[in-house]
C-alpha cells in the first residue's frame, strides 16, 4: 500500500514539469507562437483523455503492472521528446505521448488504491492517496526548477531546460517502476485476508 501511495507522485512529477516548461520550450527554444504553445498543451490533454478511456481494454491485454510501468515510461519518454523536439510538430506528438502515459498511469494508480484498501478504510485511504499524489504536483515544478538552475552554468538556458525535463522523466520513471516492483514483491496472496 505504501509503495502505491509513493507511486502516485510519479505521473504528476511528469505532468507538472510538462505544464511548467512546455511553453518555455515552444516559445523560447523553438521560436513558436503562444498559439503553438497552446496546441502542444492541448495535444497532451487530448492524449490523456483518449488514453484514459482505454485503460480497461489495455489492462486486460497487458496486465496491470506491465501497463503501469509502460505508461510511466511512455509519459517520461514524451517529456524528454518535448524537451529535445526540433520543431513544434514533433513537440505536439511528444506531448500527446506524455498525456497518454499520464492519463493511463494515474488511472491505474487510483484503481490500485481502491482495490488494495480494505472496505472499511477505503474512503480514507483513497483520500490519503490523492493527498500524497498532490505532493508530486507541488514538488514537480520546484524540482524541475532546481534542475534548471543546476544545469544553467554548464548547459546554458536552453540546454538546462532540456536537461531538467530529461532529469524529471528519469526521476518519475525510477519512482514509478520502483513502486510497482515493491508493491508486487510485498503483495498479499490472492484469497488472503489482506488481499480482500
Amino acid at each position: 500500500m505504501l509503495a502505491t501511495l509513493a507511486g502516485l507522485t510519479a505521473p504528476r512529477l511528469v505532468w507538472f514539469a510538462f505544464l511548467t516548461y512546455a511553453s518555455v520550450v515552444v516559445t523560447r527554444l523553438l521560436n513558436g507562437s503562444p498559439a503553438a504553445s497552446g496546441a502542444v498543451v492541448a495535444a497532451a490533454s487530448l492524449g490523456s483523455a483518449v488514453a484514459t478511456t482505454q485503460v480497461g481494454r489495455l489492462t486486460g491485454g497487458h496486465g496491470r503492472a506491465r501497463l503501469l510501468v509502460g505508461s510511466i515510461v511512455g509519459s517520461g519518454a514524451g517529456l524528454v521528446g518535448v524537451g529535445v523536439a526540433p520543431s513544434v510538430a514533433v513537440a505536439v506528438g511528444a506531448a500527446a505521448l506524455t498525456g497518454a502515459g499520464f492519463g493511463v498511469s494515474l488511472s491505474l494508480y487510483r484503481s490500485e488504491m481502491t482495490r488494495l484498501a480494505p472496505a472499511a478504510r477505503r474512503g480514507g485511504l483513497v483520500s490519503v492517496g490523492e493527498s500524497v499524489g498532490r505532493v508530486g504536483s507541488t514538488i514537480g515544478p520546484v524540482l524541475a526548477g532546481a534542475f534548471v538552475e543546476l544545469g544553467r552554468p554548464v548547459l546554458g538556458d536552453g540546454g538546462a531546460v532540456r536537461g531538467a525535463l530529461a532529469a524529471m522523466a528519469l526521476v518519475a520513471v525510477a519512482l514509478g517502476a520502483a513502486s510497482v516492483l515493491v508493491a508486487g514483491r510485498f503483495a498479499a496472496p490472492p484469497g488472503s485476508p489482506a488481499a480482500d
